[in-house]
């Protein structure tokens, strides 16, 4: 882990001093590398977060695009049918 460039100073009560001790030891770390592995868990978390957000939002720009093209087809069936109805009235015309 990169030497801290501050120091922090926290007030635990006893309790969160036991098992901040207790989980430290449990992983093998120091209390402080605990705590600046949990601050990194938490940063992942949050950003894993954003990326599914950005995901969710990649969904559903892709379904309203996917529906703008639809229309579109539509639109451009409908005209050529309008076309083809024109078409053949001209040539009954002829």
């Amino acid at each position: 882990m990169p030497l801290p460039s501050q120091y922090l100073v926290i007030n635990l009560s006893p309790e969160q001093q036991h098992t901040l001790r207790e989980r430290a030891e449990f992983f093998g770390l120091k209390e402080s590398e605990l705590i600046l592995w949990a601050l990194d868990a938490m940063t992942a978390r949050s950003a894993e977060r954003e990326v599914l957000n950005l995901l969710d939002e990649i969904e559903a720009s892709s379904k309203a695009a996917c529906r703008a093209v639809d229309d579109a087809l539509s639109f451009v069936a409908e005209s050529n049918q309008r076309i083809a109805r024109m078409e053949a009235r001209s040539n009954v015309v002829h």
